[in-house]
């Protein structure tokens, strides 16, 4: 290949300054000079410092040849990582030294190899130091070149924006930055780099360097529109956020038009993980194979105008928050597996939580939206003011997520949450945060049980069994005869149809008998199946007493917290109270 890369073409001899073995060196061609001054021949490129006039390079009069070598031979000085994204390999390279030499700009930061910025980063680096720009072949060819090379260091782990590691938590402040902070049970602080490779999507925005002494308090005087019964739910999940291990929250947010759940979306996302504009506030994608591909590259994600949640989103969605691996044909292949491995916390909002399956509401957070008292202020001044509070919010939350990565593993709640890693995490930070004991997990399960008060009176299995036991209060026979008699109430009934989501199969409606045992009890109705030899019969009693209990149940929900005993001087180290400028340690 080198004897190929140094061959004539077109029968002019080639450029070359660099020895090969059993070769004489070549003759590079003379470089023209600027208008009215001689030509020139260098052996090395040409600097800015030959022409007074312009403060670039001026470009080199060199064979693709011998400038395809020098671009290769380039290649040998750059820093090189090894990350993987589920089986996938990926190359990471920063410019580093030769980059700062040349005065390129983010010449410290990893790069993966594929991404634009670093491709624009190299050409920069090729036209400073080499007097000319690389053609896309001889890109292609230096990135195999970094990629045989970085295939050979350590696999790491690649994170989009948050990652546990040597038992802290790894928070990059996003694209623009160097800037990462590190949390761990003593406190945080803001260090350059850090052992963590971070891919950022090409929508991610940068967050502000944190500052101390702020508050949660700075954030609700830009969310008046959120309750005081709801505002434990919405810190716990931003706090959430940040938990290591165990599946992340879903945060829904509900309420009227005009009642400002967009741009309650649009700022959370903006403390959690910021992306460009209004992309916040982006659509559902049509298919699920989009949704973990997204995911894949984000660590929050973000849905708004979401006003009904089908069978097959559900699902998606609870493999999307506990963690799933998601196995797909790679493209241009016939035989090869790519594997999207995901595990995110999702913000939804729409005018109804649109939510009917259990397994999704049990993993969900509802915050009903009310509208603002005062008048609307503009979306504009709002974010202005957001923006100058920032660095304060962000800072009181990564307080709370250093005392919960302390003292969570020893925090316990009763009775137990279905996000039982996220609940202790959460409650784990509320002495930072200026909540009770155990507020954040009553709030997340009085939404969760309105919710599903609210769902019995339009669930359509609720609906048909109650069809069914009109007159009484229990029935007894299989699925085939609970779904024949309640078809048999739509002529019964006013010729009123049941709902389109009803079951149409025994079996269907089996399995919605399972998955809706707790909506079922709202509405006061006890399940009870038992296999015979041949069938398996149901028993449905209709209960009063379970509808009081779900109601005063949904009134105040009582939990108990058993926090570790630790020394006041721990606690004031953890939680520190003067206020202080910058990062640093605590």
């Amino acid at each position: 290949m080198l004897r190929d890369l140094t061959e004539n073409l077109g029968g002019a001899p080639i450029a070359s300054n660099i020895e090969l073995p059993g070769r004489e060196a070549a003759v590079e061609q003379p470089s023209p000079g600027p208008v009215g001054e001689p030509a020139r021949s260098d052996s090395g490129p040409t600097t800015a410092a030959s022409h007074p006039q312009s403060d670039r390079p001026a470009l080199r009069n060199i064979a693709p040849g011998k400038l395809a070598y020098e671009v290769a031979d380039l290649t040998e000085g750059l820093e090189l990582r090894h990350g993987t994204i589920g089986n996938a390999s990926l190359v990471f390279a920063r410019l580093g030294s030769l980059g700062a030499e040349a005065g390129i700009r983010e010449s410290d930061r990893w790069f993966c190899t594929r991404d634009d910025r670093f491709l624009k980063g190299f050409r920069e680096l090729c036209y400073k130091r080499l007097g000319r720009g690389p053609g896309a072949s001889m890109v292609a060819e230096a990135i195999a070149h970094l990629e045989a090379r970085g295939f050979g260091c350590e696999r790491e782990p690649v994170a989009s924006r948050i990652a546990a590691k040597d038992g802290a938590i790894w928070l990059s402040l996003g694209p623009a930055t160097n800037e990462v902070v590190k949390i761990t049970p003593q406190g945080w602080e803001v260090v350059e780099g850090g052992p963590v490779l971070f891919r950022h999507a090409d929508n991610a925005d940068t967050l502000p360097t944190p500052a101390r002494g702020g508050s949660v308090d700075l954030l609700r005087r830009h969310l008046p529109n959120v309750s005081e019964a709801h505002w434990p739910a919405l810190v716990g999940f931003i706090v959430a956020t940040f938990v290591p291990e165990g599946a992340f929250p879903i945060l829904c947010l509900s309420g009227p038009a005009e009642s400002g759940k967009s741009f309650t979306t649009e700022l959370v996302r903006a403390i959690c993980d910021p992306v460009v504009g209004l992309d916040a506030r982006g659509e559902f994608p049509e298919k699920e194979e989009d949704l973990f591909t997204i995911a894949s590259g984000q660590h929050v994600l973000s849905f708004d105008n979401l006003s009904r949640v089908d069978a097959d989103i559900s699902d998606a969605l609870c493999c999307l928050t506990t963690g799933a691996a998601r196995q797909v044909r790679l493209l241009y292949s016939q035989g090869n597996l790519h594997t999207l491995r995901v595990r995110n916390p999702v913000v939804l909002n729409g005018i109804t939580p649109g939510i009917q399956r259990e397994d999704l509401v049990s993993r969900s957070i509802f915050i009903e939206h009310e509208l603002p008292p005062d008048a609307k202020r503009k979306e504009s001044q709002v974010r202005r003011e957001f923006r100058q509070d920032l660095p304060l919010i962000l800072g009181a939350i990564l307080d709370a997520a250093a005392l919960a990565l302390r003292d969570g593993e020893d925090t316990t709640v009763t009775p137990r949450h279905r996000l039982e890693d996220a609940a202790c995490f959460a409650t784990a930070a509320e002495p930072a945060l200026g909540f009770a004991d155990g507020a954040i997990v009553a709030a997340w399960k009085s939404s969760q049980e309105t919710t599903h008060a609210d769902l019995c009176g339009a669930d359509p299995v609720v609906e048909g069994i109650t069809r069914v036991l009109k007159s009484s209060m229990e029935w007894n026979g299989t699925a085939t005869d609970l779904l024949a008699q309640a078809r048999d109430t739509e002529l019964g009934n006013g010729g009123i149809p049941l709902s389109k989501d009803f079951p149409r199969t025994a079996s269907g409606l089996g399995d919605a008998l399972k998955r809706k045992t707790k909506i079922l009890e709202q509405a006061g109705y006890v399940v009870e199946k038992e296999r015979g030899r041949d069938k398996r019969r149901i028993t449905i009693t209709r209960q009063v007493d379970l509808v009081v209990a779900a109601a005063n149940g949904r009134q105040s929900p009582v939990i108990k917290v058993s926090r570790p005993q630790r020394p006041p001087s721990d606690d004031a180290a953890a939680v520190p109270s003067a206020p202080a400028e910058g990062g640093g340690k605590v």
